[in-house]
């Protein structure tokens, strides 16, 4: 079964530019077993926690979790993964 960046590479020309764009934008999985280890757990807790931070900058958030108020780090984990607000 083709993936979605194969089926848009066949489309020609247009096709390839959008793949090689998606591409880029891909952010890179150092640690993806983990990471869904964490997704796994966090489905099944029966008091689910509002954040499970994973990763290299882990200890990093949750340092920054504690120091910057709510609205403010909600807004800064946004802008990190390049989402809309």
């Amino acid at each position: 079964m083709a993936t979605a960046l194969e089926l848009l590479r066949e489309q020609g020309p247009a096709g390839q530019q959008v793949a090689a764009a998606r591409e880029a934008r891909r952010p890179a999985c150092a640690d993806c077993a983990a990471i869904a280890k964490v997704v796994v757990a966090a489905a099944t807790e029966r008091k689910p926690k509002l954040s499970h931070p994973t990763g290299s900058l882990a200890p990093r958030l949750k340092v920054l979790r504690r120091i910057v108020p709510a609205r403010t780090f909600d807004k800064l984990v946004r802008k990190f993964n390049r989402m809309t607000p």
